[in-house]
Parts: structure tokens; C-alpha cells; sequence
């Protein structure tokens, strides 16, 4: 069950299609898979336009990550180099019976580079550098399409 839980939130964090950014930085000479792979965490998930109430308060949220419980929030997301998707649940458990690390997805770089494919999703690559990772995604809610920008940080 927390497997199915963490899977979809990893999901919630992020989600479909991705661009490269343009901006020039001292890891643009790295391999975009040299750089994705690591531990990084959550620090942001905005949506534009606003159209889920995460936080139960009758306000649609901008900010994807109200209402989240903190336990979600301190997570560490391990991309290593074979592929492979793991979590560390960070000082935090929701769950004290959770393992502290458990692999639950896999992740590959699209053909172009352009994109990063976890669970079947495909998340456009805005920006990676050696600190920061910020994957963009489209989905429709209510009939209503949206715009999502996570940003994680190496940790």
C-alpha cells in the first residue's frame, strides 16, 4: 500500500513532457544522464493555473505541495546510473514499518535527451546543473488544462 502511495505521489510530483534550457551554465558539458543521477529532493511543485484544492481549505493551490504531510516532503529520490528509481524516506517515516530505502520505479533519458521517462511518464527537462533539476509536465483537470514546475535539489 505505501508502495502504491509513494509511487503516486512520485507521480504527482511529476508528470509529463520536457525542454531543455537554454541558459548556459559550467554543467552544460556534463552528460545530461551524468547529472540526473544522484539524490535529490523536493523543493518545489507549482501549477498554473491553480486547479486542484490540496490543502481542503475551498482555495484552489498554486503551490502543489500544501496539504502534503511533512513525512512525504523530506524524501530523497535515488536515480542511479543502472536505471533504477529508489526512495529514502528521509529523517521522517509516514509509516514507521517502511524501509528506509525501497526501490519503486525506473527512469530513462527520452532519444533526444529532452525528457525524463519515470513509470511510463515523460517530464520535460527545463533545467538540470549539478544543484538543481527542474522537470515541467502538462495535465488536464476538471476539464481544465495546467502547467507543473518541480524543482529538486541535489542533495
Amino acid at each position: 500500500m505505501t508502495s502504491r502511495i509513494t509511487t503516486s505521489f512520485f507521480l504527482l510530483l511529476v508528470v509529463s513532457v520536457a525542454l531543455f534550457s537554454c541558459k548556459k551554465d559550467k554543467d552544460d558539458s556534463k552528460p545530461r544522464k551524468e547529472l540526473i543521477v544522484g539524490s535529490w529532493q523536493l523543493k518545489s511543485q507549482i501549477e498554473n493555473p491553480a486547479v486542484i484544492d490540496y490543502d481542503d481549505d475551498g482555495v484552489k493551490d498554486v503551490d502543489a505541495t500544501k496539504g502534503t504531510p511533512s513525512c512525504y516532503l523530506d524524501n530523497i529520490y535515488i536515480f542511479s546510473a543502472d536505471g533504477k528509481l529508489s526512495e529514502d524516506e528521509g529523517g521522517t517515516k509516514c509509516d514507521p514499518d517502511d524501509a528506509q530505502v525501497s526501490e519503486f520505479s525506473v527512469w530513462a533519458l527520452s532519444p533526444d535527451e529532452t525528457k525524463l521517462l519515470v513509470a511510463g511518464n515523460a517530464l520535460d527537462i527545463k533545467e538540470i546543473t549539478s544543484t538543481t533539476m527542474i522537470l515541467s509536465y502538462t495535465d488536464t483537470e476538471d476539464g481544465t488544462a495546467y502547467t507543473g514546475t518541480v524543482t529538486y535539489t541535489r542533495k
